[in-house]
């Protein structure tokens, strides 16, 4: 294994809890998401919504 590919601990640690934050803003979504859905499926639209509206990411349009 080359020298170029090798990660140190602490940039492991930062992926780690790059990942641990972007899971735990994804559930908090899905917790605030949760009063203004009706079943599964609604959850998963609202939370994303909730997500997308959070990071400016503009709805999709859908494509006639």
């Amino acid at each position: 294994m080359s020298s170029e590919n090798k990660v140190s601990q602490s940039e492991i640690n930062k992926r780690i809890k790059h990942a641990k934050m972007e899971a735990d803003f994804r559930f908090e979504c899905l917790k605030l998401a949760t009063p203004f859905s009706k079943d599964a499926e609604g959850l998963i639209e609202n939370a994303t919504k909730l997500y997308n509206y959070s990071f400016h990411i503009p709805p999709k349009k859908d494509e006639d």
